[in-house]
């Protein structure tokens, strides 16, 4: 019986230093630019929609999308059933949470939030909520329903 080696690839261990340096720097860009969105996030209202503009997961909804009646304000710290628990696509840093987690009462929802204190919990009719940290959420309510 014969047993042969595989000649290892003709590779510098300066390419292969190349790629272990750029990998974690694009990565680091990406997530970069990805959390300076998610801290200008903008939300629009408008007579017929809400926009979400910034960060990843963009969105526009219509006001027949929205269950107006379900918005509120909520301290996250106080209204522990709506804590997010799982990341299901997104991005979960300490102080930002952006994209889809599960919720603790298990509601999928769509999340914006650098703040706990000064969120705005809307169900949509699309079989999820939104989580928005809004700066002003006495105004934002308002103008969410006033749409209805």
């Amino acid at each position: 019986m014969y047993t042969f080696n595989m000649i290892p690839p003709r590779t510098s261990g300066m390419a292969l230093m190349i790629v272990a340096i750029l990998i974690p720097f694009l990565i680091s860009i990406f997530l970069g630019i990805d959390l300076y969105m998610l801290k200008h996030v903008k939300y629009n209202i408008d007579r017929n929609e809400l926009q979400i503009k910034g960060g990843l997961y963009k969105r526009v909804l219509s006001k027949d999308e929205l269950d107006l009646d379900s918005v509120s304000i909520v301290d996250l710290n106080n209204k522990m059933d709506l804590a997010p628990v799982i990341k299901r696509n997104g991005i979960g840093l300490p102080g930002i949470k952006e994209g889809w987690f599960k919720l603790r009462n298990g509601e999928k929802a769509l999340l914006f939030l650098t703040d706990t204190k000064n969120v705005v919990y809307i169900r949509t009719l699309k079989g999820y909520a939104l989580l928005l940290s809004v700066s002003n959420p006495e105004e934002f309510v308002k103008k969410l329903r006033a749409m209805g």
